[in-house]
């Protein structure tokens, strides 16, 4: 008999309106941790890409449930690529037949009477790290001792779909692809309605961008902390282009129309693929306010948002809204960012070292994994915003200085050691960034974790102390990589050079091989 459990289900209406939850009575569910699929030890799961036809990111759009917190979600999804390979004996392999919870792996069919592709089930689609394997499984719709229930069906498993003008759609929109163990219970994933189709989308770029300029991005996500990115802006005839609106895809342009003192922006806006999201992004007029009397934040698509323009300073502004980058155009997605209150300003730099970075602290993660939480200013030491584009930082671990590998962080495409300030990754979170606080997982074992930012000048490295977790500083060399060798000074606690020790506490400093200096306190009695 099954246990009965309550599903909360969540529906993102086509006004784009993030909506309260409603709650449905529904059947049992085996919850399990949402990672990417790994191969199964019996061979059965395709997890590499076969042979024959690639028919790359295609463009697709998904109804039905998927798992988080232990509970259940009805909902939609927009903008999921999924690739699709047909093979010269006609067989057609899907990957990620679960929009909701792309597994890496593929499920195969085999063409039938004219544009059929009947997939017989259950397939292997993902293993867990507990080594419990889940199959694609053809299940249906049953009421089961009053509660709702997808179950297995025992009568067909067979999934039909229709491949068709390059486009791919699932037929029988009652039938549940989903998610089962080996027994045929269902985790809660699962597709209703799938549709996949060539990418005819294309982002609005200038014509040339010889003439962009670099400005000051300032925005806030909804609440009082002010954001800042640096943007480059072109203007074209009565147009104007914004890059970095979407920090996952900043090379990405929006458009907006100047009308005398106003640039108006209108409707959804597309960005591109988000490779490590298997998604298409979209930047849309938006609105965020919150609603007072059930204590929830509602977010809104607007068809345009205006801006207010200074001709003289090229400077433009939006006291009230903002955008949104979202995954796919028809919804809001639950992993949505909001730029409310935007502004424009042109960037004057003044060129200098960064800002000390500032560690903030350090969160144990069981074993020797450290999630390591800093800080790095956007300003620098003359008080000027800094082009991000030539601002990096370095991890240390202990002294020596660390590189990335794709061995420990297996999303890496390569190694990694000169980290950009606005990097992130939205696959396992192991570099998170939010303005200028920074979090990296280190799973390699350190007594101690350090940070130095630099700024690329031309072939010089302007360069920050490098700031330890032990609340050690080792200090550069005016700010300058310059290769300096063998000098041992000593100075006071006010700064002061001291040639002679005499009795008391004093900093001693050895310049490096590299152009740091390692300081470190001493006594003398």
């Amino acid at each position: 008999m099954k246990k009965p459990i309550i599903i909360i289900c969540i529906s993102l209406l086509a006004i784009m309106s993030v909506q309260a939850q409603r709650q449905n009575v529904w059947g049992k569910v085996l919850n399990q941790s949402n990672k990417v699929a790994r191969t199964s030890e019996s061979g059965e799961m395709i997890v590499t890409q076969p042979e024959g036809k690639v028919y790359k990111n295609l463009y697709s759009y998904a109804e039905g449930f998927y798992s988080m917190w232990g509970l259940i979600f009805d909902g939609k999804k927009d903008g999921v690529a999924r690739d699709v390979v047909v093979a010269n004996d006609g067989t057609v392999y899907i990957q990620n037949p679960m929009t909701f919870f792309p597994t890496n792996s593929w499920i195969k069919g085999h063409k039938t009477i004219g544009d059929t592709i009947a997939v017989e089930l259950p397939q292997l689609i993902y293993v867990n790290d507990n080594d419990v394997n889940y199959y694609a499984t053809r299940m249906n719709f049953e009421v089961v001792d009053g509660n709702n229930q997808y179950v297995k069906d025992s009568l067909s498993q067979t999934v039909k779909y229709v491949w068709r003008n390059d486009s791919l759609i699932k037929t029988e929109n009652n039938v549940l692809i989903g998610m089962t163990n080996a027994d045929g219970d269902w985790n809660g994933i699962g597709d209703l309605v799938s549709s996949s189709a060539l990418c005819t989308y294309t982002n609005i770029a200038p014509s040339s961008t010889a003439n962009a300029k670099k400005y000051i991005f300032s925005f806030n996500n909804g609440g009082r902390e002010i954001f800042e990115r640096m943007s480059e802006v072109v203007f074209e005839g009565n147009y104007v282009y914004v890059n970095n609106i979407d920090s996952d895809i900043p090379d990405a342009w929006v458009r907006g129309d100047i009308k005398g003192d106003k640039i108006i922006f209108n409707n959804a806006q597309f960005m591109g693929l988000f490779s490590s999201k298997h998604a298409y992004k979209w930047v849309m007029p938006a609105d965020v306010s919150y609603n007072s009397q059930d204590g929830t934040t509602d977010y809104k698509s607007l068809p345009f948002v205006s801006f207010n323009y200074d001709s003289k300073t090229q400077s433009f502004s939006c006291p009230e809204h903002g955008f949104m980058a979202n995954y796919g155009y028809r919804l809001i997605d639950l992993e949505m960012q909001v730029m409310m209150q935007p502004t424009f300003r042109l960037l004057v730099e003044n060129i200098a070292k960064p800002k000390n970075p500032i560690f903030t602290g350090i969160q144990e993660m069981g074993g020797d994994t450290k999630r390591f939480i800093f800080s790095l200013d956007r300003y620098n030491e003359r008080g000027s915003f800094m082009n991000s584009k030539n601002v990096y930082y370095n991890i240390y671990l202990n002294d020596k200085k660390y590189t990335f590998t794709p061995s420990v962080y297996p999303w890496l495409n390569a190694e990694i050691t000169d980290i950009p300030i606005d990097f992130s990754d939205k696959t396992r979170y192991d570099f998170e960034n939010h303005g200028s606080a920074h979090a990296i997982m280190i799973y390699d074992k350190a007594t101690r974790i350090g940070v130095q930012a630099f700024y690329q000048d031309g072939d010089k490295r302007l360069v920050t102390d490098i700031v330890y977790s032990d609340g050690t500083t080792v200090s550069s060399i005016n700010g300058i990589t310059d290769v300096v060798t063998g000098e041992t000074f000593y100075t006071d606690l006010s700064g002061r050079r001291v040639v002679k020790l005499t009795k008391g506490i004093y900093i001693k400093s050895v310049r490096m091989a590299d152009g740091t200096i390692k300081s470190e306190k001493i006594i003398v009695q």
